[in-house]
């Protein structure tokens, strides 16, 4: 098996995850900001995420300019004014995961392995893979807080949507 496939069957399970915990959302749920009113939203936070896949794309060698850094990456959470409506978040999120299924199978164990200069490395990881592995750490802490911040809602519990789909 190519060192890439846990790291793609993982991008594959978020997406799974994704599309249950944005699934019943709306905008005004979306943009709902947790912690008081001072954390972070579901919508920036899938913004942070989309930020994230399009570095996972570059690390891997598919050119892909990222449209959120600035707002999701470059900045923290804000009040959402100028955020995307979350049936556009969604669309993003799905152009970039049927590029993630095209891109990902064609990396070579060998790109995996090359070594990277440290500041193409978040916590000074020292070859692509070991940054993968961050990112995709990085990428389930993330959707974890999309849960949370769904309990803060009143909403369905992520496990509890799981379930119900497994059933």
């Amino acid at each position: 098996m190519a060192m890439i496939q846990p790291v793609l069957e993982s991008l594959r399970f978020s997406n799974f995850i994704f599309g249950l915990v944005t699934g019943d959302l709306n905008n005004k749920d979306a943009m709902q900001r947790s912690r008081g009113e001072e954390g972070a939203s579901i919508s920036w936070t899938i913004g942070h995420l989309l930020h994230y896949r399009c570095q996972v794309l570059n690390l891997l060698g598919k050119k892909k300019e990222s449209e959120f850094k600035a707002k999701f990456s470059d900045m923290g959470a804000t009040n959402g004014d100028d955020y995307p409506d979350i049936l556009d978040f969604d669309l993003k999120w799905q152009e970039l995961h049927a590029e993630i299924e095209e891109h990902l199978p064609k990396v070579s164990d060998a790109q995996l392995t090359e070594q990277i200069e440290n500041e193409e490395s978040p916590h000074n990881e020292k070859a692509v893979l070991d940054v993968l592995v961050f990112l995709m750490w990085h990428e389930s802490y993330h959707l974890g807080v999309l849960g949370a911040i769904r309990k803060q809602l009143g909403l369905t519990a992520t496990a509890d949507l799981a379930m119900s789909v497994s059933k």
